[in-house]
């Protein structure tokens, strides 16, 4: 079984590939994982906050997501107490927001200093794996701001996202609003 992770993440590792030790991650996700055990719900979207540290998985609830809901996530630092990280993502059904959240301290050498958009994808036995999206288009990822630890908003967040496309299989790729920061995930689902 294919398992799709979509998420953005805040992480420590100076934005050196594969070199971050924590992951503050709120993910959309189709399939099995160390949060989501339970095989009845592998085979639908799902939204669990993530949280990795000190090489530990902390998992918040899972809230059931559906295909074209929104889906808003948050990564933030506690204001009034410094190392204090909360992850949270959200949807909404029937008028009613749906939550899954989780709160942890960093040890005081755990620094967040990258930020990224990120698809994961575990087993991919075929292109028909991704989700099914008109092709050339896939996942977008809007309204994003980011801060620094005064808590003032980063000003150009559209110049400071560096794409990383490791393989290309399904011609994955990315698009970034030039002045939005808007980033978009993209892939070809039917190709063979």
């Amino acid at each position: 079984m294919t398992s799709i992770f979509l998420f953005n993440s805040l992480e420590d590792g100076g934005a050196k590939y594969l070199d971050s030790t924590v992951k503050l991650q709120p993910i959309l996700q189709w399939g099995k994982s160390g949060c989501l055990r339970n095989p009845e719900d592998w085979e639908a979207w799902n939204v669990i906050s993530y949280l990795t540290s000190g090489g530990r998985v902390h998992c918040g609830g899972r809230v059931p997501a559906k295909a074209g809901h929104r889906v808003v996530t948050k990564i933030k630092e506690s204001e009034t107490v410094r190392g204090d990280w909360e992850v949270e993502a959200s949807t909404e059904e029937k008028h009613k927001e749906l939550r899954s959240r989780y709160t942890l301290r960093l040890p005081k050498k755990d620094e967040i200093d990258a930020a990224y958009i990120n698809i994961e994808l575990l087993r991919l036995y075929s292109c028909k794996t991704y989700p099914g999206t008109p092709n050339g288009h896939g996942v977008k990822f809007e309204h994003n701001r980011l801060k620094f630890g005064n808590f003032t908003e980063v000003p150009d967040i559209a110049g400071g996202w560096v794409t990383h496309v490791p393989n290309k299989y399904c011609n994955q790729g990315v698009r970034i609003g030039a002045f939005s920061g808007d980033v978009e995930l993209y892939w070809d689902a039917e190709k063979k």
